[in-house]
Order: C-alpha cells, then sequence, then structure tokens
C-alpha cells in the first residue's frame, strides 16, 4: 500500500518496482491490513455509567482527561473517523489538529 498525504494512494506488490525509492517497507504476510472503521455515533466524553451526573462528580479537567484516553482507546481498537453526538466540544478537535494530543491516525472533517 502507497500511502501519500495521509491518502491511500496505490496498492502494488513490493516486487513490482512500481514501489517508490524513498518508501518504508513493512513485510505484512499473515496480517491482514484494513481500512479504519467509522463511528458515526459516539459519546466520547460520556467516561461514566450516569452521564447526566458527570459535571457534578468530576471537575472540567479530569473529565477533558478521560475523554482523551476514550478517544485514544477508539482509535487503538481501529476507528479512524468518530462523530461525537453530543458532549465534546470543538476544544477536542482543536486538540489533535494542532497536536497537543499524541492521537495519531486521527481524521476530522476539515481537516
Amino acid at each position: 500500500m502507497v500511502v501519500e498525504s495521509r491518502s491511500i494512494a496505490d496498492v502494488v506488490p513490493a516486487d513490482t518496482g512500481r514501489m517508490p525509492r524513498t518508501a518504508e517497507v513493512i513485510d505484512c504476510r499473515g496480517h491482514t491490513l484494513m481500512p479504519g472503521l467509522i463511528d458515526a455515533h459516539a459519546h466520547l466524553a460520556a467516561v461514566d455509567v450516569n452521564i447526566l451526573e458527570l459535571h457534578r462528580a468530576y471537575p472540567p479537567s479530569l473529565l477533558v482527561a478521560k475523554a482523551l484516553r476514550v478517544l485514544e482507546d477508539t482509535l487503538q481498537q481501529g476507528f479512524t473517523a468518530v462523530r461525537d453526538a453530543g458532549g465534546v466540544d470543538p476544544g477536542f478537535r482543536l486538540t489533535l489538529e494542532q497536536g497537543w494530543w499524541p492521537a495519531r491516525g486521527c481524521w476530522w472533517p476539515g481537516t
């Protein structure tokens, strides 16, 4: 798989000679490569069962830390595009866009 600018540009066998000279080659024999999963209805800030009382149970900074952990766990599970259905503000998107949280591979509309 040839990736250019965060997009799959081509899929070629490594022995065809079409692989760019500067490409990093990773041997994936015996493994399956699949596209990232999409979750169109997530609640990243629902870090506890009682979501109506979260603002009373946790200080805002702790809620943010917990929500970012949920986001990282979501990415590690294979989801590379997530639509939050309520609960997080645009600051989470900005946090990722500006590189303040190390969740690599995340895609946000507009980035």
